[in-house]
């Protein structure tokens, strides 16, 4: 149950990050180097996910457990097409590949494949609803999950210094406030640069990106040969 809640959280936390990343890009007429243009609000940030059409990266994640002097690390690739693809693909430690179709989310490793059932796990489908949520840009609905804390670099929030804003989502349902302390994301302009999720224990989850593809379309040849867990 913990894999797969963990697992759902950072599926949510990487899709934001490739959004971002997209959004200035991918939207028509967009100028060269908009994506560092200074985000002014939280819907003004929100917006700019809205735009996405499709994105190819690389990721690492580090996973502080308390009870572990070093932390876990994976690193693979991530590719996502727009409305609600989204594939996960572990290179190492293990190899493993994550898939979310629409509200389908099934995972292949070493053990095997297997489908989460979503209906049956309200803390994963509360997850994936925030992954659609933070797609569409929906405040509202982030609202009714989530208590939003935005803040930029000019505020005197803390916020690193380089790095133009940070949005914290701490979790309003008692089912996701027992596990989950909080989430934050942290950008410039229409990128973000570092995400953490922080769990109840102690835990934490890092995200970082690098080799972004901005220009992946994804034809219906593509989305089959590529949105499908091995052996499929």
């Amino acid at each position: 149950m913990r894999c797969s809640n963990a697992f759902a959280l950072s599926l949510l936390l990487a899709l934001a990050a490739g959004q971002a990343v997209l959004a200035e890009q991918a939207a028509p007429g967009a100028r060269p180097g908009a994506e560092d243009a200074q985000v002014a609000s939280l819907d003004d940030l929100l917006a700019r996910f809205a735009r996405l059409q499709g994105m190819s990266a690389r990721y690492r994640e580090e996973k502080r457990i308390a009870l572990l002097k070093r932390p876990l690390q994976s690193e693979g690739i991530i590719q996502f097409a727009a409305p609600n693809l989204l594939l996960r693909r572990v290179e190492r430690p293990e190899p493993a590949v994550m898939l979310l179709a629409g509200d389908s989310l099934q995972v292949a490793d070493a053990s095997g494949a297997r489908r989460i059932d979503l209906q049956a796990n309200p803390i994963v489908r509360h997850f994936v609803l925030t992954f659609v949520h933070v797609l569409s840009g929906d405040r509202a609905a982030l609202e009714r999950l989530y208590a939003l804390r935005f803040t930029t670099a000019d505020s005197a929030s803390g916020t690193p210094a380089g790095l133009g804003w940070r949005l914290e989502l701490t979790p309003r349902q008692p089912e996701l406030a027992r596990m989950i302390e909080r989430a934050s994301l942290i950008g410039k302009g229409a990128v973000v640069e570092q995400m953490t999720l922080h769990e109840r224990n102690g835990d934490a989850t890092v995200l970082t990106f690098s080799d972004v593809d901005l220009g992946v379309r994804f034809d219906a040849a593509a989305r089959a040969r590529i949105f499908r867990l091995p052996g499929k």
